[in-house]
């Protein structure tokens, strides 16, 4: 009967690593291509800004440019600190996995408490991070 639980438990943990990894894999190509299209166009905005003359000329078309960007910045640190979440979240089931499969549950156990603990005081705080964030889209 502990066998049948096992392979259960295994099963189902299996399912939840493979799923949060795809999860994250996708955050992750979200924040990397967000990056590479954000930083430089910041890069170009800050550049253009210390220059004094063309700086002061492009002001009123930089002024909604630079708000926009802040917003897309502050979603783009949501979808980082999502990535994170997930690749925190991965390695507490990757010590789960490893502590089912050696037969000790007791620490399984230990580590599946201790990982939902810190994802939910992370995920409470991303979520708070995300409705703010939403809320200045709808401004």
């Amino acid at each position: 009967m502990t066998n049948l639980f096992t392979k259960l438990g295994t099963k189902l943990l299996n399912g939840a690593s493979k799923g949060l990894r795809v999860g994250t894999k996708v955050l992750g190509s979200v924040a990397r291509v967000g990056h590479k299209i954000l930083d430089p166009v910041n890069r170009g905005i800050g550049l253009i800004s210390k220059i004094p003359v063309l700086g002061a000329l492009a002001e009123p078309v930089l002024a909604p440019v630079r708000g926009a960007l802040n917003l897309a910045n502050s979603a783009l640190g949501v979808v980082d600190s999502g990535a994170s979440l997930g690749r925190k979240v991965q390695s507490g089931v990757r010590a789960t996995q490893s502590a089912v499969t050696h037969g000790d549950y007791h620490q399984a156990a230990n580590v599946m408490r201790d990982t939902a603990k810190d994802s939910y005081a992370s995920g409470q705080t991303l979520q708070h991070t995300a409705r703010s964030v939403l809320e200045r889209t709808r401004k």
